[in-house]
């Protein structure tokens, strides 16, 4: 919710970023209310009349991977032991990130992603019960979603195999970072100057660096691993606790994870 306003508001639009603009965004925006819950379901979900929990439930049994923006370093080095993937298929390099130029492709113009904040008075708006009635669903499936993640690690995949592991990324994406930022060629220089032809991206300014990544992972390379798939608890998004249930096991793995 913050980084799209910052985002399209604020560096797009070059508004200044009050409090006041930023309410009256949410108000006119009812697509942040249980946005995820809108999002992921399968099934057609009213967001003024439906109860958004039996929803969450059920994305939780029609997904099999979901992923969490916040742990997102975990959360790919769990799918890659959980899938039998190598270093090379999960390492990324970071674009439209704060401080730095986008895509381009507003207006064919250059836009400087302007670093967010949570003001005093954002804060007091996502704390109050208008705010928490509005993301009720989402916030039981973002519960779920990472007690699912942190059971996977632990029940399924072994926390001190997972540890090191993730010790292996860390170190991968700092070397990618160090060597593979200089073999794109972006579609927006450092001067916000935007290039007739960008290169080394699969699609505008995703999937870069590839090719570099590529080797980095090679370098580092990743032991195979073999988890074979057996009971698994899936978490209960019950408004009370939106903890892992007990008494729900299902036959095969869940890893879940919610942007």
């Amino acid at each position: 919710t913050v980084s799209q306003f910052f985002h399209f508001e604020v560096s797009r639009k070059k508004l200044e970023p009050h409090d006041r603009l930023f309410k009256r965004y949410l108000a006119r925006m009812p697509l942040f209310s249980n946005y995820y819950i809108r999002d992921l379901s399968l099934h057609s979900f009213d967001r003024d009349i439906d109860d958004p929990i039996p929803y969450a439930e059920q994305i939780l049994t029609d997904y099999d991977f979901i992923g969490i923006t916040e742990r997102i370093d975990e959360s790919l080095v769990a799918m890659m032991m959980l899938l039998d993937l190598e270093q090379s298929d999960i390492l990324y390099l970071k674009a439209k990130g704060h401080g730095h130029f986008d895509d381009g492709g507003f207006n064919q113009t250059c836009v400087y992603v302007q670093p967010s904040f949570v003001s005093p008075g954002m804060k007091e708006y996502f704390e109050s019960e208008e705010w928490h009635t509005r993301i009720r669903g989402d916030t039981a499936l973002y519960k779920a979603a990472n007690a699912s993640l942190d059971r996977t690690i632990d029940e399924v995949l072994g926390r001190q195999n997972f540890q090191t592991e993730l010790r292996k990324f860390l170190k991968a994406r700092r070397l990618a970072e160090e060597t593979c930022q200089d073999t794109v060629v972006w579609p927006c220089d450092a001067s916000g100057t935007r290039r007739v032809v960008a290169s080394g991206c699969l699609w505008h300014d995703s999937g870069c660096g590839f090719k570099c990544l590529d080797g980095v992972g090679m370098r580092f390379g990743a032991e195979e691993y073999t988890y074979k798939s057996g009971p698994w608890t899936n978490p209960d998004v019950s408004e009370k606790s939106a903890s892992v249930s007990q008494s729900q096991s299902q036959s095969h793995v869940h890893l879940l994870l919610l942007p």
